[in-house]
């Protein structure tokens, strides 16, 4: 066998398992993703429902209502934890909600049913000390 009978046998052999690599991978690669249901998540674990008022008013007491039965109606039958975060007319927890709270679907918010047209109905700048209206990212 020459010289180049031996290299282009080898260059072929490389290039073979180069091919066979790739064709294991796109093999590989079809095999569908299995994601996790909606039991599975929210089996064991507990869901935040924030209320954006006070303990004792009406929005606390349909909230707190709610709170009793929605975990058997969610699959998984998470635990429902209400929680108050009262200050600005609910607005407080609408900001909160917005920006700092996880975005898992483990805290929801029992806000005014107005918080979510406040903000286009207040004249002043969004930026200004008294401004109460959440701050857009």
């Amino acid at each position: 066998m020459t010289v180049l009978a031996k290299v282009l046998a080898k260059a072929l052999a490389a290039d073979l398992a180069l091919a066979a690599f790739i064709g294991f991978a796109l093999a590989l690669s079809q095999i569908p993703a299995r994601a996790q249901s909606v039991a599975d998540f929210y089996r064991g674990k507990s869901i935040d429902l924030n209320i954006g008022y006070s303990v004792g008013g009406g929005y606390d007491l349909y909230a707190r209502l709610i709170a009793r039965r929605l975990g058997g109606h969610i699959p998984g039958n998470p635990t429902i934890v209400p929680k108050n975060m009262e200050g600005a007319g609910s607005l407080r927890l609408a900001n909160y909600l917005y920006t700092a709270a996880p975005n898992d679907g483990t805290v929801i918010g029992a806000t005014s049913r107005g918080a979510a047209f406040d903000p286009a109905r207040d004249s002043t700048p969004r930026n200004s000390p008294g401004s109460a209206a959440p701050i857009m990212k």
